[in-house]
C-alpha cells in the first residue's frame, strides 16, 4: 500500500489524484472487513455489526432534566428515555445484522420499543403511539470479536454465524477497541464506542507511527488538547456556575444575547453547539439579516448556522447540515423534509451549485 486514490468531490470532474502515503488508517466503522479484503483476500473478518434503532417522541414525554433508565427490557437489555435537543430520545436496540450503506429503522423495532416504554408511561394520561413518532433511524456499531472486555475475559462467544435474529448474539461481544496492523501498512482500528474516541484516536496513531518507521516524537495529548470553541483549560471542572456548559447563565450565552438579536433557546444552543465560536455564527448574520432567520419555526436552529457550516465546516451535502452540522434530521424529520428546499438553496449560493447538482 502507497497511499490512496482521491477524487475532489467539489470539482464532480471523476478525475482522480494519488495522495502517497507510507501508511493508511482504515477507520471505516461496520465496513472495516471490506476495506482489508482489499488488502488480503483472506483476512478474517473482525466485525460483528451490531444495529442500534432510537426514536424521537415530543418533549412532554420526557420535562426537563427528568430521563428514565430501563435496566431490564423483556428481552433482558438496558434502555435509556432521555431529554434531547427539545424532545425524548428513547433507545437503543442491540441484535446482528447484515451490513447496508443506508439502513433504515425497522417498523419492529420502532414497536418495540414503544412497547417497552409503555410499560412505564401512564397509560389514561399519555400513552406513547406510533403517531407520537418524530423521528427514528438505526446505526450499525462495529463491534470488534476476540477483544478483552473491561472484566478482562475475551469476547469470543459471539464469533461465528450467529443468528440475526438472536438478540442476545451481540451482547456477549465487548464495545473495547481493536487495532490491526498488516505487513503492506494498513492500519485498521475497529470497536470501541463515542466514550472512548479519544482513547482509540491515539492508539491508533500511536499504531501508524509505529508501522511506518516514524519519530517518535512528544504527543501533544501529554498536555490535554481543547476541544474546538473551549475557551477554558482542558479537563478541568466546572467550579464557577458562570462555566456550566451550556446553561442560561453560560457566559457566552450571555454575551450573545447582550449582543445579537437572537433568542435565549437559539442563543443557549448555538452555545452548546459552538462553544466561544458562536460569536462567529451571530456574525454571518448581522451581516445578512435573512440568516436570522429559523430552518424550522419549531427548531431553534438558524440559517447562519448553514453559511457558516459551507465556509468553516466542510459541509457538502443537505445531509451535512441536517444531519451533522444540526440535528434536525434525527428530531424531526417532517421538519427537515420541508426545510429541505431552503437549504438546498442557501448551499447552492454558497457553494456555487448549478440547476443540474
Amino acid at each position: 500500500i502507497i497511499g490512496a486514490n482521491c477524487e475532489d468531490a467539489d470539482s464532480n470532474d471523476g478525475e482522480t489524484f494519488l495522495v502517497r502515503a507510507k501508511v493508511v488508517i482504515n477507520a471505516t466503522g461496520p465496513f472495516s472487513d471490506a476495506i482489508r479484503t482489499m488488502d488480503q483476500q483472506d483476512a478474517t473478518p473482525i466485525i460483528k455489526p451490531a444495529a442500534g434503532t432510537h426514536i424521537i417522541l415530543p418533549s412532554h414525554f420526557s420535562p426537563h432534566g427528568t430521563g428514565l433508565a430501563i435496566l431490564e427490557t423483556t428481552d433482558g437489555r438496558a434502555m435509556f428515555y432521555l431529554p434531547w435537543q427539545g424532545r425524548t430520545l428513547i433507545g437503543t436496540t442491540d441484535y446482528q445484522v447484515k451490513i447496508e450503506k443506508w439502513p433504515t429503522a425497522p417498523q419492529s423495532d420502532v414497536d418495540f420499543i414503544l412497547s417497552e416504554v409503555n410499560r412505564y408511561l401512564e397509560q389514561t394520561v399519555s400513552p406513547a403511539t406510533e403517531k407520537d413518532v418524530l423521528a427514528a433511524w438505526v446505526g450499525i456499531r462495529p463491534l470488534a470479536t476476540g477483544t478483552q472486555s473491561v472484566t478482562g475475559t475475551a469476547a469470543t462467544e459471539a464469533t461465528g454465524d450467529a443468528d440475526p435474529d438472536d438478540a442476545g448474539a451481540t451482547a456477549k461481544v465487548s464495545r473495547e477497541h481493536l487495532i490491526l496492523n498488516s505487513p503492506s501498512g494498513l492500519v485498521t482500528i475497529s470497536g470501541g464506542k463515542w466514550t472512548s474516541y479519544r482513547h482509540m484516536a491515539e492508539d491508533t496513531v500511536d499504531a501508524a507511527v509505529l508501522q511506518a518507521g516514524l519519530p517518535n516524537l512528544p504527543k501533544p495529548s501529554a498536555t490535554l488538547i481543547n476541544l474546538i470553541g473551549c475557551d477554558g483549560p482542558a479537563n478541568m471542572p466546572a467550579t464557577k456556575i458562570t462555566q456550566a456548559n451550556a446553561a442560561p447563565f453560560h457566559k457566552n450565552t450571555v454575551s450573545i444575547l447582550s449582543n445579537y438579536l437572537v433568542d435565549a433557546l437559539t442563543a443557549e444552543k448555538l452555545t452548546e453547539s459552538y462553544g466561544s465560536r458562536a460569536a462567529d455564527v451571530c456574525d454571518l448574520a448581522n451581516v445578512d439579516k435573512t440568516l436570522r432567520q429559523k430552518i424550522c419555526h419549531q427548531h431553534p436552529w438558524i440559517m447562519a448556522q448553514i453559511v457558516y457550516a459551507c465556509r468553516f465546516e466542510h459541509a457538502r451535502t443537505v445531509a451535512d447540515v441536517l444531519s451533522r452540522r444540526t440535528r434536525l434530521c434525527q428530531v424531526d424529520v417532517l421538519a427537515a423534509h420541508n426545510a429541505t428546499p431552503k437549504i438546498v438553496k442557501r448551499m447552492g449560493d454558497e457553494l456555487g451549485w448549478d440547476s443540474e447538482r
